[in-house]
């Protein structure tokens, strides 16, 4: 069974997320029912051949249940909750068992669902991430996204599919990948979010104040003080994580900037020289000037740029 399989996906036997959520969920859902079959047999059959076959086929019946299941329209938030679960076990199929190239294809699956996702609570109508946010299972769901979404922004260097704002008030939880450190959800979020932030990455001052922030908020993070002994070296080793990353990204983004400084004083260089030649071209005598009147006049660096400026 998954659940036996992927123990190193959860924090503990307690907090197993193929127990306490996948499998309450698959009760109800053929689809995601398939999909843990066809994750259960696929990795039975990395040990033992004989179920190659038997692999294969249930992966391919949990796919094509799955897009069934997803052209079934529905106002049912549990029907949306449980789609977006099989995705989310097809992102840990494909990383564990298939191609891991593909997971981020099933991640974005997730994302579609989630977001196309509408609920009605307390008279007011909810959608995307807000819909999730009235269930239990949706809860869980927007947490283990975040959880996949930062590894995919880790490794991959590419932006967040969602905005952090989704976890507010979602983060006060025991999590089944993150333990007592949900709290660093939005962190770690935000973190990525700023790291592939195209306009910030021209703007020095922007970088050195957000970075700075965020690592203010990481060193002085605590998990609750009766949290369990090895969630609590669990919660603080991804907070360390967190400011590896951090660190390593303000690196490279300081060699950043001094290369784009370097390219940018070229290029200033480069049009002071070609403005000078051509005014000094409409001259009378522009073109029997003597090159010591011009070096005199303008200054030795603007013609010697090419060997004093190397990138």
């Amino acid at each position: 069974m998954p659940c036996g399989t992927t123990t190193h996906l959860t924090v503990s036997q307690e907090f197993n997320s193929f127990l306490t959520a996948f499998l309450p969920m698959a009760m109800e859902s053929a689809a995601l029912l398939d999909v843990l079959l066809a994750l259960a047999i696929g990795h039975m059959s990395l040990t033992d051949a004989s179920h190659k076959v038997a692999a294969l086929e249930t992966r391919s019946t949990a796919i094509s249940n799955l897009a069934a299941a997803i052209r079934v329209p529905s106002d049912q938030v549990a029907y949306h909750e449980t789609n977006a679960a099989a995705c989310l076990a097809f992102v840990i199929y494909e990383a564990s068992v298939s191609d891991y190239r593909d997971w981020y294809t099933h991640f974005k699956g997730t994302q579609n669902l989630i977001m196309s996702t509408s609920a009605r609570a307390g008279g007011k109508v909810f959608n995307g991430p807000e819909a999730s946010k009235t269930t239990t299972e949706g809860q869980w769901i927007l947490r283990n996204f975040a959880y996949h979404d930062i590894i995919g922004s880790v490794t991959l260097r590419k932006k967040p599919l969602i905005n952090e704002d989704y976890l507010d008030g979602i983060t006060d939880v025991v999590d089944s990948c993150l333990g007592v450190a949900t709290d660093l959800l939005r962190i770690e979020t935000a973190l990525q979010d700023r790291a592939t932030d195209e306009k910030l990455r021209v703007r020095r001052q922007n970088i050195r104040d957000g970075y700075k922030q965020l690592e203010q908020d990481l060193l002085h993070w605590h998990c609750h003080a009766d949290a369990d002994s090895r969630l609590a070296a669990l919660a603080y080793a991804y907070r360390n994580a967190a400011l590896i990353v951090l660190y390593r990204l303000l690196a490279e983004r300081h060699r950043e900037q001094d290369n784009i400084d370097t390219v940018r004083t070229r290029l200033r260089l480069m049009a002071k020289k070609g403005q000078y030649l051509w005014d000094l071209r409409k001259t009378p005598h522009g073109a029997n000037a003597d090159w010591t009147q011009i070096l005199d006049a303008s200054g030795e660096e603007l013609f010697a740029y090419p060997n004093a400026l190397r990138l």
